[in-house]
């Protein structure tokens, strides 16, 4: 890992349920926050992506984030193991997370795929109780994880398909919630990687942009449509054509039966 510090890692990480014993994983993510505070680099964890409430990394996540002063510089991904906890132990859990101010990303389509496979009915899916953290003041972004894999065949690398099965896994279907998701892909994402300074558009920034054709989140999300302009630095590095639908049969032709 130190090897890989030096040929200029951004970040470090963790899979601590991955490790033999709840004890190995503690100390797996003892070494990883050692090494990010000495080399002054970003954490991201792997963390709980079980269907096992007792998987518990994540308390030990933020506790390392706030004992460390890494805080902000620390993401745990998936959480799956958060959609199984019992309601009294996730609660003392949001508050220890909230309090840490690190960032949790919730990967919607592959835990949905892949989650719950060993249950009977009703079946869990295993995805990050993302409506929960979000209310309680914690930077939620939404990711893809895998694309194409033996994990997860499908994927197109579209971050609006991703948002659109937040919505639905995590009953964020009311209108601020719409919006809210758009933002768990764009600037709360941005935060996430710590790119804030130079993500938006502003005057001063580096206009890298996507531009759909629709009028708000709401419309993004139900829709999907394809990309119109891709902006690069100023430059329009791919255009999609809008797609012509034509009637053959207008509806006034349409007689009742």
């Amino acid at each position: 890992m130190e090897e890989a510090i030096r040929l200029g890692a951004d970040g470090i990480g963790a899979i601590p349920h991955f490790e033999p014993t709840r004890e190995a994983g503690v100390a797996s993510l003892q070494i990883c926050f050692e090494l990010a505070k000495r080399y002054d680099k970003l954490v991201h964890v792997f963390c709980d992506e079980l269907d096992d409430e007792q998987s518990r990394f994540l308390e030990v996540v933020a506790q390392l984030a706030i004992e460390s002063g890494l805080r902000e510089r620390v993401t745990a991904s998936h959480v799956s193991a958060t959609a199984y906890y019992n309601e009294a132990y996730f609660q003392k859990l949001l508050g220890l997370v909230a309090r840490s101010g690190i960032h949790i990303v919730a990967c919607p389509l592959i835990n949905s795929a892949m989650q719950g496979r060993f249950d009977t009915y009703p079946k869990g899916r295993g995805v990050a109780r993302i409506k929960e953290f979000w209310q309680a003041g914690v930077n939620v972004s939404i990711a893809h994880d895998d694309i194409q894999t033996p994990f997860y065949p499908l994927g197109s690398a579209n971050m609006i398909q991703a948002a659109h099965m937040a919505v639905h896994l995590a009953h964020m279907t009311g209108r601020e919630e719409l919006a809210e998701a758009v933002r768990m892909v764009t600037t709360r994402a941005a935060r996430t990687l710590g790119i804030e300074e130079e993500y938006g558009i502003e005057e001063g920034k580096p206009a890298n942009l996507v531009v759909y054709p629709v009028s708000g989140p709401t419309d993004l999300l139900r829709l999907q449509p394809p990309c119109r302009y891709v902006i690069y630095r100023g430059e329009v590095l791919a255009e999609t054509e809008p797609v012509t639908t034509t009637l053959h049969r207008p509806w006034e032709a349409i007689k009742p039966l």
